[in-house]
């Protein structure tokens, strides 16, 4: 969990769902769906791009 938004990771057949659920509306979104995007390719040791949908 970060302290500003809680990361959800839901594994699909060929895709990785990533819910970010921030806690507050003053939080940088743009800003945490690119550490997640550095943290999930430097975890997976591969350059990873992602389609963000905001709800």
């Amino acid at each position: 969990m970060m302290p500003s938004a809680t990361i959800l990771l839901i594994p699909q057949t060929h895709e990785l769902v990533v819910e970010i659920q921030v806690k507050n509306t003053e939080t940088d979104l743009s800003y945490l769906e690119q550490v997640v995007l550095d943290h999930l390719s430097r975890m997976g040791q591969t350059e990873l791009s992602a389609v963000w949908q905001r709800y």
